[in-house]
């Protein structure tokens, strides 16, 4: 009887939570797409309850006093639906909060499901079914009870695989093997860069006896050469510990420790943990808890003394290789004559069956005239030396810059100025070019094209709006393997740093790099300068004289940023790009725009916290024509005489979530083509003149929910093209639609976007 009161009482407690869920009048994207999957996972919960009380399934005493826990987090979880429905989409503090315990009531639910329905509550209901002599049953009831994770869409999930993987199959049924052994609690996947080690440690998360026995408890970390360790370690908090408030680690160290104190006194259960990419065994150090039941995996160039077994993944035998050229040089694989068959084989040994090299240059073969199959297989036969370490590798790869002329070539250096495992903004990479080079908007796109043509970078659209067609590109982003970028950063080195046409920091370092600091006395002649660091003052910079900089790029990891104080003389300087990659936004100082840029036409301020207002100056920069400030949350107000920037072409103003009012000197800007407001959540209403932007082609306006209705001087908006909106803004536009015939409404689907609310 007892058991089925707590069945009936769960089942009510499903019941009631689900009634909720459907009537909540939700209209923040975020929120509503968590209920869209808490709706799912109650619906796939409810029928195991059922059937389970309606054959009065014995419970266990763990099984009951899991399912008495369940009730009353459902319980917790309907009046949290209801402050849902109260909620308004100014309030981050709340939408957060709200947000993650949802997620957290959804991740109770999944796992109650499969832990019941899998283990032990499944075992004691088919023996129940086969003494009833209801086996047929068990079949029925068994395509509801397994949940299929799709590990490459979670937070924490492995890379996509491939379309098809070539020669791994061995190796993934061999290191299945290390991993199981009792005594092996980390295993490392150890081999050259581009061998196929990613892919590799992506299968095993998918394999089916690993998730047999880690289920859900699979996780995915990239490391990288540059860690934000704090960060991982804050991620691995979140996933491994079921705490519901994460608490604050002032360092590393504290973070290892509250880590490793907090899983040795909970008993785990399996858990597999996945670090890819390791470069350093002091990082390894602080990201491996050799804690019962929990499993280590990691992916690196390096055999380190740390681990407990080390599987070296050989390269692809000969006929893999094949098989994988051809499936990257044809349209059908092994689809080649006779005449291309014998250049086809010397290209394949002189790849030296590296998955990464085969790849790429049969991409860059695919419809190529015999000519360049012959001269591309000489010159891996003649083995120059193109890299210091890994020869061989390098001389693969160095053949696919042979086809691509001078202009190509130093775009695709200049991809060495972004750090590596970052996704890359296709907009600042064009600017770049527009302005280095002289490239027209158009010309700078076809290059990225033909790079990606090549398998040199992977692109990714973040919508499906015909960036070509708009002329913004803010929704399309540059990804590149860091073997690639290590061969664009290659070909950017020069005999003496300071005549090097590109001034970069191999990876982020505390300190600016020694080799620079000695050669101060002269001036640095590169148009192009990278730095990548850590937390900056004001006495961790050393002087440097810039005179032909004209593109500047900050890429730093930390809360506090002070700006390089030699930006003040950096006359020539066109294009300077502030990013900050830490979890947190940061604060910014430094900053005196007024008289510093005079040639100035980008300049882009990413996640940084303390900028409550623009300098005056910044008004004064006549030649401006990018703007981009995003996710700025402490931003409250633009300069009233933001309309002197006549030059002005892009103004972004992404998730800047205080920014309340726009000034009416916005509508002076005659020259803005692009203007984005998405996820400014307290802009409440635009100025009544800004139809007299008869320029602009296009604006996204998605999740600007306080908006209520447009200014009618919108008519006036011939150009205008596309407007970005979501379901809720696109309203707003329709009464218009009838007078610009040209526009078109492109309402994006809600989706799971908080990051720039951490």
């Amino acid at each position: 009887m007892a058991n089925l009161i707590s069945g009936a009482a769960l089942a009510n407690a499903v019941r009631e939570l689900l009634d909720a869920v459907l009537e909540a009048k939700v209209r923040i994207p975020e929120i509503k797409d968590h209920m869209k999957r808490l709706k799912c996972a109650l619906e796939s919960l409810s029928p195991l309850i059922e059937e389970a009380i309606r054959l009065d399934m014995v419970l266990t005493d763990r099984q009951r006093e899991d399912m008495n826990g369940l009730c009353c987090q459902l319980r917790e979880g309907k009046e949290l639906v209801l402050k849902c429905s109260k909620l308004c989409c100014f309030n981050l503090r709340k939408k957060h909060e709200y947000a993650k315990g949802l997620t957290e009531l959804e991740t109770e639910i999944l796992r109650f499901s499969q832990a019941n329905s899998q283990t032990d509550t499944w075992v004691d209901f088919k023996k129940l079914l086969s003494l009833k002599g209801l086996d047929e049953k068990l079949d029925v009831l068994g395509g509801k009870r397994g949940m299929v994770v799709d590990l490459s869409d979670s937070t924490n999930g492995p890379p996509r695989l491939p379309e098809k993987v070539f020669g791994l199959e061995g190796p993934l049924r061999e290191l299945q093997t290390e991993l199981f052994r009792k005594d092996v609690s980390v295993v490392g996947v150890c081999g050259l860069p581009g061998c196929g080690k990613t892919t590799l440690a992506s299968m095993l998360c998918r394999d089916k006896i690993v998730r047999a026995t880690f289920k859900e408890r699979i996780f995915f970390f990239t490391v990288s050469n540059s860690p934000d360790v704090l960060g991982i370690l804050q991620r691995m908090w979140r996933q491994l510990v079921k705490a519901k408030d994460m608490p604050r680690f002032f360092n590393e160290e504290d973070a290892v420790k509250q880590l490793s104190d907090n899983m040795s006194y909970t008993e785990l259960q399996p858990v597999l943990v996945v670090l890819d990419d390791v470069w350093s065994e002091s990082v390894l150090e602080k990201l491996i808890f050799r804690i019962p039941n929990l499993k280590t995996v990691i992916t690196s160039r390096t055999k380190f003394e740390l681990l407990d077994s080390t599987y070296s993944l050989r390269t692809l035998k000969e006929s893999d290789s094949m098989d994988l050229f051809c499936h990257s040089a044809f349209v059908q694989d092994n689809a080649f004559g006779d005449t291309y068959k014998e250049f086809a084989y010397q290209i394949v040994r002189g790849c030296k069956g590296l998955p990464l090299a085969l790849e790429v240059i049969g991409h860059s073969l695919r419809h190529k005239p015999l000519t360049i199959w012959h001269s591309t297989a000489e010159m891996l036969r003649q083995g120059d030396r193109v890299f210091d370490d890994h020869k061989d590798l390098l001389n693969c790869l160095s053949t696919t810059l042979t086809s691509l002329d001078d202009q190509l070539r130093k775009c695709f250096a200049d991809l060495g100025c972004f750090p590596e495992d970052e996704k890359i903004p296709a907009a600042s990479l064009i600017d770049m070019w527009i302005e280095l080079y002289g490239l027209s908007e158009h010309e700078a796109y076809v290059a990225l094209l033909k790079l990606s043509a090549r398998y040199l970078v992977t692109l990714v659209e973040r919508t499906r709006n015909d960036a070509v067609e708009d002329g913004i590109f803010n929704d399309l982003f540059v990804f590149q393997h860091d073997l690639l970028r290590d061969l664009a950063m290659y070909s950017a080195k020069g005999n003496h740093v300071n005549q090097n046409a590109r001034l970069l920091m191999n990876q982020r370092e505390d300190v600016l790099p020694n080799s620079w600091k000695e050669r101060t006395d002269q001036p640095f002649l590169a148009q192009v300068v990278s730095m990548h660091t850590g937390e900056m003052n004001s006495s961790s910079w050393f002087d440097m004289k810039l005179p032909n900089t004209e593109v500047m790029i900050l890429n730093f990891m930390s809360e506090t940023y002070y700006l390089p104080p030699f930006l003040e003389n950096m006359e020539n300087l066109k294009v300077l790009i502030v990013a900050n990659h830490s979890l947190s936004p940061a604060d910014l100082t430094g900053l005196n725009i007024a008289d510093m840029f005079p040639e100035l036409t980008e300049l882009e301020i990413d996640y940084c916290s303390n900028l409550v207002r623009l300098p005056p100056g910044l008004c004064e920069i006549i030649k401006l024509q990018k703007l981009s400030l995003s996710k700025c949350p402490d931003l409250i107000e633009l300069p009233e005489r933001i309309g002197n920037l006549s030059n002005l072409e892009v103004l972004s103003l992404h998730a800047c979530t205080s920014l309340e009012d726009l000034p009416n000197s916005l509508c002076k800007l005659k020259s803005l083509r692009f203007f984005d407001v998405s996820d400014c959540a307290t802009i409440s209403s635009f100025p009544d003149e800004f139809g007299d932007l008869t320029g602009l082609r296009k604006i996204n306006m998605r999740w600007c929910l306080q908006v209520t209705e447009l200014p009618v001087s919108v008519k006036q908006m011939e150009g205008l093209r596309v407007v970005v909106c979501d379901e809720d803004t696109a309203g707003l536009w329709e009464p218009f639609k009838c007078m610009l015939t040209d526009m078109e409404l492109h309402v994006v689907k809600e989706e799971v976007n908080l990051n720039f609310l951490t």
